[in-house]
Protein backbone atom coordinates (compact mmCIF):
# COMPACT_ATOMS: atom_id res chain seq x y z
CA UNK A 1 0.00 0.00 0.00
CA UNK A 2 1.44 3.35 -0.99
CA UNK A 3 1.64 6.34 1.32
CA UNK A 4 -1.17 8.02 -0.59
CA UNK A 5 -3.37 4.92 -0.25
CA UNK A 6 -2.66 4.84 3.49
CA UNK A 7 -3.67 8.49 3.79
CA UNK A 8 -6.85 7.78 1.83
CA UNK A 9 -7.75 4.84 4.04
CA UNK A 10 -7.12 6.94 7.17
CA UNK A 11 -9.32 9.71 5.78
CA UNK A 12 -12.13 7.25 5.10
CA UNK A 13 -11.93 5.93 8.67
CA UNK A 14 -11.95 9.47 10.04
CA UNK A 15 -14.96 10.35 7.89
CA UNK A 16 -16.88 7.37 9.26
CA UNK A 17 -16.17 8.48 12.85
CA UNK A 18 -17.23 12.04 12.10
CA UNK A 19 -20.48 10.86 10.50
CA UNK A 20 -21.54 9.14 13.71
CA UNK A 21 -20.27 11.90 16.02
CA UNK A 22 -23.20 14.17 15.13
CA UNK A 23 -25.76 11.54 16.08
CA UNK A 24 -23.94 10.72 19.33
CA UNK A 25 -23.85 14.41 20.24
CA UNK A 26 -27.55 14.79 19.43
CA UNK A 27 -28.39 11.72 21.54
CA UNK A 28 -26.37 13.04 24.48
CA UNK A 29 -27.97 16.50 24.29
CA UNK A 30 -31.45 14.96 24.12
CA UNK A 31 -30.70 12.83 27.17
CA UNK A 32 -29.43 15.86 29.09
CA UNK A 33 -32.53 17.86 28.15
CA UNK A 34 -34.79 15.01 29.24
CA UNK A 35 -32.98 14.77 32.58
CA UNK A 36 -33.37 18.51 33.14
CA UNK A 37 -37.08 18.36 32.32
CA UNK A 38 -37.55 15.38 34.63
CA UNK A 39 -35.96 17.28 37.53
CA UNK A 40 -37.38 20.71 36.63
CA UNK A 41 -39.45 21.11 39.81
CA UNK A 42 -36.46 20.17 41.99
CA UNK A 43 -34.14 22.55 40.14
CA UNK A 44 -36.62 25.44 40.33
CA UNK A 45 -37.18 24.86 44.05
CA UNK A 46 -33.43 24.87 44.70
CA UNK A 47 -33.12 28.07 42.69
CA UNK A 48 -35.82 29.73 44.79
CA UNK A 49 -34.04 28.64 48.00
CA UNK A 50 -30.75 30.07 46.72
CA UNK A 51 -32.34 33.40 45.82
CA UNK A 52 -34.13 33.59 49.18
CA UNK A 53 -30.91 32.81 51.10
CA UNK A 54 -29.00 35.43 49.12
CA UNK A 55 -31.65 38.04 49.87
CA UNK A 56 -31.66 37.14 53.58
CA UNK A 57 -27.88 37.50 53.68
CA UNK A 58 -28.06 40.92 52.09
CA UNK A 59 -26.45 39.77 48.87
CA UNK A 60 -27.40 41.65 45.77
CA UNK A 61 -28.50 39.33 43.04
CA UNK A 62 -28.99 40.10 39.40
CA UNK A 63 -30.50 36.68 38.82
CA UNK A 64 -34.18 36.29 38.15
CA UNK A 65 -36.09 33.25 39.30
CA UNK A 66 -35.65 30.45 36.81
CA UNK A 67 -39.38 29.82 36.71
CA UNK A 68 -39.77 32.97 34.65
CA UNK A 69 -37.58 31.44 31.95
CA UNK A 70 -38.47 27.79 32.23
CA UNK A 71 -38.46 25.90 28.99
CA UNK A 72 -42.03 25.23 27.84
CA UNK A 73 -41.15 21.81 26.41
Amino acid sequence: MTELQKMGAAAQKAAAVLRTAGEKKRTALNAAAAALRARQAEILAANEEDLKAAKENGERSYARPLGAHACPH
